[in-house]
């Protein structure tokens, strides 16, 4: 209810309480558990083959996510700052004047596809994010980050070590599926699970089509 209040921007500060609705890590925690648990329905479904020897002390679990489905819309324009952008003025940069609510909807559609799940060895991930080196060259990229995001209006973000690698490492993947399995690079998205504490700990990819 809090990200719907926040959203379409109705009493968004009285209605959100204790949760941040802009606090990825809230509503991207369920998915996080869910995938864990290797979910089995119409929507998502994905199965445990296990971390193969040549991976071990790497990643703590892999999932092969045979059926995903998603809905997207197309709700403005607005580069690096989406997640500011409510719904009414989404619509606002889409059209030219505002319709009556019998039309004031928006064209969504529906994409079904597969996926990879992975997830990092957490005691590895632990050890290289504590080293002194790892944690300077974040922060150094965490201020170049925010100097710019903050010249363009927008708000700064948490951009930790773990944040850093699993981004990296989905681009990388990105790149090696599109020779393994002949998808586009266009085709495959990244989908980011990165927290630490508040009973919120991730640190896990998923690569979908």
């Amino acid at each position: 209810v809090a990200a719907y209040h926040d959203r379409f921007g109705i009493d968004a500060e009285a209605e959100r309480g204790d949760q941040d609705a802009d606090d990825l890590d809230v509503w991207r925690h369920p998915e996080f558990k869910m995938l864990r648990e290797t979910p089995q329905d119409d929507e998502l479904r994905a199965s445990d083959p296990g971390v193969h020897p040549s991976m071990s002390g790497h990643f703590d679990r892999v999932r092969s996510v045979t059926v995903l489905r998603e809905t997207r819309v197309l709700r403005g324009f607005f580069r690096g700052r989406d997640g500011e952008l409510k719904i009414s003025q989404g619509k606002a940069l889409l059209r030219r004047r505002p319709l009556t609510p019998d039309r004031d909807w928006l064209p969504a559609y529906v994409v079904k596809g597969e996926g990879i799940y992975l997830e990092l060895d957490s005691g590895r991930l632990a050890a290289w994010e504590a080293r002194g080196e790892v944690q300077a060259r974040a922060d150094l990229l965490a201020s170049l980050h925010g100097r710019v995001i903050t010249d363009r209006g927008g708000r700064e973000r948490d951009i930790s070590p773990r944040m850093i690698m699993l981004h990296t490492f989905a681009h990388l993947m990105i790149h090696e599926l599109v020779f393994a399995c002949g998808y586009s690079s266009a085709s495959l998205r990244e989908r980011l699970y990165v927290s630490r504490g508040d009973g919120r700990n991730m640190a896990g990819v998923l690569i979908y089509t």
